[in-house]
């Protein structure tokens, strides 16, 4: 029996494969029009595993096209990523394994990951988890104490889902109470050359006409691309999404209420532009020239989200914050962060202290 971490020889010639998963909760939404392996978490997922495969184990590194990747739950196997992966290893001609960064990657549900592994158990085609280099057992190498520890950690992750949903929709259901959005909205672009939303409504009769006359669904991305350039939407599908959030508004609110979300979204990109600050983007660029984090314009964000995002749903259509509550949350910012933005704060304040 192999002991806990050893690596069998063969592993080393053998062909890695790597699978990679996160949910919908953990996708970045300024980064749902990239191709899945190209958004951070996974990308970061990847990297990840590569570098504890070669630098780590000095094992082999996988090659592109034996990566696999998916944005679905963990809760259930039914996913197009892990089908194709499970094809490819099956099939694959040579001693292979499988990588994955850690088992809730896998699965969340121990019954049905158990399950969804048995036919790489009996094709002696082991799971090799990149955090801490615990391999599953197969027919031949039985590896018991580290199939029990992989089984527990299974049954904690299945546990700790089941808490998380409930605190996540215990929350949720605090922050509606609130007016308070529970999710991010994405960017607006406050530092492109023209607002994307005006030129995606003045040029929206370009997906319709003939690609011979410069039209399509490509075409306008990329007028939109041009128009708004250097900080406009990087995908050229972005104004899909928008155009039907774009329609649904219009549908769902008289022209006076559209009126008012429109001067209100206008009103809160010109303050993101005079404080040099976009509160909705995670990446590059979230400033032009600032380096520091603008934490009142997290605020107004904060409170700016629900109307801005659902201005038709009850919940939310009364909920635009006031000249006096804009100026409220700016100045006095602690008192209205999210409780993650507050242990930030705390942890940037914290850092900015220490005397070297």
């Amino acid at each position: 029996m192999s002991r806990i971490g050893e690596i069998p020889k063969w592993m080393y010639k053998a062909t890695p494969f790597i699978y990679a998963r996160i949910s919908t909760r953990e996708q970045v939404a300024d980064e749902a029009g990239k191709p899945l392996k190209l958004q951070t978490p996974i990308r970061d997922q990847i990297e990840g595993i590569q570098q504890a495969l070669t630098k780590e184990f000095g094992l082999k590194k996988a090659k592109e096209t034996q990566i696999y990747v998916d944005l679905d739950s963990g809760n259930s196997m039914n996913r197009p990523g892990f089908k194709a992966m499970a094809e490819a290893v099956l099939n694959h001609k040579g001693r292979a394994y499988f990588a994955i960064s850690e088992p809730s990657r896998w699965s969340r549900n121990i019954t049905l990951g158990e399950e969804a592994y048995a036919p790489f158990y009996r094709a002696e085609i082991p799971k090799f988890i990149t955090s801490d280099g615990t391999i599953s057992h197969t027919p031949q190498e039985p590896r018991t104490t580290e199939q029990a520890m992989l089984s527990m950690r299974a049954i904690f992750a299945q546990s700790e889902r089941s808490a998380l949903i409930d605190r996540v929709n215990r929350k949720k259901e605090r922050l509606i109470a609130q007016a308070i959005l529970p999710a991010a909205i994405g960017t607006s672009y406050p530092f492109a050359r023209t607002d994307p939303l005006d030129v995606l409504k003045e040029n929206l009769y370009v997906k319709d006409l003939p690609a011979k006359e410069g039209g399509g669904k490509n075409a306008l991305g990329r007028l939109i691309q041009t128009l708004t350039a250097p900080y406009g939407p990087e995908s050229l599908g972005w104004w899909q999404k928008e155009n039907e959030r774009e329609n649904e508004r219009i549908a769902k609110l008289t022209p006076d209420e559209y009126a008012t979300w429109y001067a209100f979204r206008k009103q809160i990109r010109e303050l993101q532009k005079e404080r040099d600050y976009d509160s909705q983007k995670d990446g590059p660029v979230r400033s032009v020239n600032r380096k520091d984090v603008d934490w009142g314009m997290k605020a107004v964000q904060r409170f700016a989200n629900g109307y801005l995002r659902y201005p038709f749903l009850p919940e939310y259509k009364d909920s635009r914050p006031t000249e006096e509550e804009i100026s409220m949350y700016l100045k006095d910012f602690k008192e209205y962060l999210s409780d993650k933005d507050k242990k930030l704060y705390r942890l940037v304040v914290g850092k900015k202290k220490v005397v070297r």
